[in-house]
C-alpha cells in the first residue's frame, strides 16, 4: 500500500515506518493520524520483517500536531480534541498489537501533547 503522509520501507528483515511530512517538521495531521493503523498493520504482518524501526524525513521525527490545519479546515477545538481523544485510543491499541521489536530513531526534535 502506497501513502501519502508516511514511508514504508523494506531493507532485508527491517522494516522502516518513516513520517513524511518534512516541509512541516513532521506535524501530524488527521490524514497522517489515519495512515498509522494501516502501516503499523502493513508492518507487523509481514511475515519478512522480523524489527520495526519508526523515524522521521528530514531534520525532526514530528513536532507535534499540524496547528496549521486546524486554523485552515475549519476543525473546531472540540472536535480536534475528540480526534486526539480518539487517536490516543486507537494508538496504544495498535501498539499493543504489534508483536515484533519497534525500535524508535528519533532525529531532531520529538514533542507531544
Amino acid at each position: 500500500m502506497s501513502y501519502q503522509h508516511l514511508i514504508i520501507e523494506r531493507h532485508g528483515p527491517v522494516g522502516w515506518l518513516i513520517n513524511n511530512r518534512p516541509d512541516v517538521r513532521n506535524a501530524m495531521n488527521n490524514a497522517m493520524r489515519d495512515e498509522f493503523a494501516e502501516a503499523w498493520t502493513e508492518l507487523n504482518e509481514d511475515p519478512t520483517v522480523r524489527v520495526i524501526v519508526h523515524t522521521g524525513e528530514g531534520r525532526d521525527f514530528q513536532t507535534g500536531v499540524d496547528v496549521g490545519e486546524l486554523a485552515t479546515d475549519g476543525v473546531g477545538m472540540e472536535r480536534y480534541r475528540q480526534s486526539m481523544e480518539d487517536f490516543d485510543v486507537h494508538f496504544t491499541s495498535w501498539h499493543q498489537d504489534v508483536w515484533k521489536p519497534v525500535i524508535t530513531a528519533v532525529n531532531g526534535i520529538c514533542c507531544g501533547g
